[in-house]
């Protein structure tokens, strides 16, 4: 089994791969390109490789790639991965070898890839909650001229405040605009389905809510009990354990989550 790290940047990546007792069996640095990925993996030669990429934003297309030629792609978590891979010197080359060792001695925190078929639709459901959010914020702002001024309509205003509520509406109509074309886009390819169906008949849950917890579970499988999904949809508290003292905690990134 051969084990290699890639450190994944824009223009350029470090890929070291290792052998079974940590042996390095090659290094190498190259331009971020489909071919010079693909030559490399050719020549470490036949057999199990595996390898380990952090979770950015840019690795769908290094998983579409490699995993075809047989390389069993890991995703790692970046936010443990650095915690476990503090370095008083940090470049790429250290981070590719670290990678590689870590992936090797199977120490690597993995994050879950979702699957090929989720990976459009489920970012096009999280555009749209970006769009819900940019809509919030016009609406707010609308509301916190009038009560910067004390005013319930917008013909109260002065002129130049008038100007920023037409703007701030023009925005907010836009955005709902953009939020509707989103959601016919995805009613076709997620209402049919029979669990979305399942869970939009829960009281609460719409088709919205449905496609959220379709999308961001992805297969239910890849938790090994209920308290591991409790914990992943942040409904079990952080505890801190210290001299005899318990503290529950929940994180400011689990609140954002």
């Amino acid at each position: 089994m051969l084990y290699s790290g890639i450190d994944l940047h824009k223009h350029s990546l470090v890929i070291h791969t290792v052998a079974e007792d940590g042996a390095v069996v090659r290094e190498a640095e190259f331009a971020t390109t489909r071919p010079a990925l693909t030559a490399y993996f050719a020549t470490t030669g036949p057999g199990p490789h595996r390898a380990v990429v952090e979770c950015l934003g840019s690795w769908y297309w290094v998983r579409d790639l490699v995993v075809p030629q047989g390389i069993d792609l890991r995703l790692g978590h970046a936010k443990y991965l650095k915690a476990i891979s503090y370095a008083k010197v940090k470049t790429d080359r250290v981070d590719a070898r670290t990678l590689a060792q870590l992936l090797r001695v199977g120490l690597v925190p993995e994050a879950h890839m979702v699957s090929a078929e989720h990976r459009e639709v489920r970012d096009l459901l999280r555009a749209r909650l970006k769009l819900v959010t940019r809509a919030t914020r016009a609406r707010h702002a609308i509301t916190g001229l009038f009560t910067q001024y004390n005013v319930r309509a917008a013909a109260e205003l002065p002129g130049l405040v008038q100007l920023q509520v037409r703007l701030l509406e023009e925005e907010q109509g836009l955005l709902r605009a953009q939020i509707t074309r989103v959601e016919h886009e995805l009613r076709p390819r997620l209402l049919p389905r029979s669990d979305v169906q399942h869970l939009a008949w829960i009281p609460g849950i719409g088709a919205v809510i449905a496609y959220t917890l379709v999308l961001e579970i992805d297969d239910i499988r890849r938790f090994p009990t209920v308290r591991h999904f409790h914990s992943y949809c942040r409904l079990v508290p952080g505890a801190d354990n210290s001299g005899g003292k318990t503290r529950h905690k929940r994180s400011r990134e689990e609140l954002r989550r």
